[in-house]
């Protein structure tokens, strides 16, 4: 539900706007899933915690839609720091009110190792 999400341009108006898709990375996903982590009730430790985890997975408290009061920004860069000269990405990001707490999720996707050689005796 997340890959569609972005793969039929949900972000980031909210609907699906043809232009706006794209197919997210791993890494996109697991923030996702990561950020709608909900405590659930009813359960006499809070998360984490070995009853549940980090919470149970709720996809409309990060998926923006309209008329949400929340918002989502993503940025979903697949590939960075190429090489030492590379600059690091930064974000200013505004919050108006309190009502809602800033809730950031960094992941990432590490490539595949080249296989080691063990040097023959």
């Amino acid at each position: 539900m997340v890959r569609e999400y972005f793969e039929k341009g949900y972000y980031p108006s909210g609907s699906a706007v043809s232009g706006d898709a794209f197919t997210p990375t791993a890494a996109l996903l697991k923030a996702a899933l990561i950020a709608s982590a909900t405590p659930m009730e009813n359960v006499g430790n809070p998360p984490p915690c070995r009853e549940q985890g980090w919470g149970r997975i709720l996809l409309d408290d990060v998926l923006f839609f309209p008329d949400d009061s929340k918002r989502l920004f993503v940025a979903d860069v697949s590939e960075r720091f190429a090489s030492s000269n590379s600059a690091a990405d930064t974000y200013d990001i505004m919050l108006f009110g309190r009502a809602e707490r800033l809730k950031v999720v960094l992941v990432w996707t590490d490539y595949p190792s080249t296989r080691s050689h063990r040097p023959t005796s």
